[in-house]
């Protein structure tokens, strides 16, 4: 079974029917959407926080470290998305191909360049909901495909 799509729908900030309904909301009423993005035939997850006016220009997308620092940086980096959104900013944080809840295994080969792909992929999403500017953050492996891919 294929996991439900997010793509751009008529006006920018909206996403089609057709997309993942999960959303986590945190005891302050802070929320976060999971969306599914990238190749259909092999989706990536990521989690949008979005600004309480839900609409925003300005994108950023949270690239994660990978294996165990993952887990040491989650709530980090949960906390930072949520705040860029509290200043009205969308922020996307992503699981890279084959790692998390994205489609794949971690020890499928090529895994350098899925990655590099799923940061290229959640750019081209963040533009596709409104964002004119992209700004991409990362952290441990994440920063240095940032860095790689920030003009993606």
């Amino acid at each position: 079974m294929t996991p439900p799509r997010a793509a751009a729908a008529g006006r920018p900030g909206e996403l089609s029917d057709n997309r993942a309904t999960a959303t986590t909301e945190s005891t302050d009423g802070r929320s976060a959407e999971g969306i599914w993005f990238g190749e259909e035939a092999r989706p990536s997850l990521g989690w949008l926080s979005r600004p309480h006016c839900r609409s925003f220009t300005s994108g950023v997308l949270i690239a994660p470290p990978v294996g165990y620092p993952y887990w040491g940086s989650h709530r980090t980096l949960l906390v930072l998305a949520e705040q860029l959104a509290e200043r009205g900013h969308g922020v996307l944080r992503i699981d890279y191909d084959g790692t998390g809840d994205s489609a794949g295994d971690q020890w499928d080969p090529g895994r350098l360049a899925a990655w590099r792909r799923t940061v290229a992929d959640g750019a081209a999403l963040l533009r596709g909901l409104g964002a004119t500017s992209a700004t991409l953050a990362g952290a441990r492996l994440g920063a240095p495909i940032a860095l790689l891919d920030g003009s993606a």
